[in-house]
């Protein structure tokens, strides 16, 4: 019987563990690499958003000024 585990391709219980083990990494990895790449996304588009705003500001700021001049001509 002792002779059976140890061919090869028969699993014994500490290499199904090691297995077990390599797989939970993996899904921890993915994970880890899932949750990185949503980050990234929600900082870009934090970003995205203020380079909007910061557009809308300036047009406004910009309408504000030539209103005001056009008044000063008044």
């Amino acid at each position: 019987m002792a002779d059976l585990l140890l061919l090869p391709g028969v699993p014994t219980c500490s290499v199904a563990r090691i297995h077990i083990w390599n797989f939970f990494e993996a899904i921890q990895m993915g994970h880890s690499m899932l949750q990185k790449a949503q980050d990234m996304y929600a900082e870009e588009r934090k970003r995205q958003q203020l380079e909007r705003d910061e557009a809308a500001v300036t047009q406004q700021l910009l309408r504000e000024g030539l209103q005001a001049s056009g008044d000063a001509h008044l």
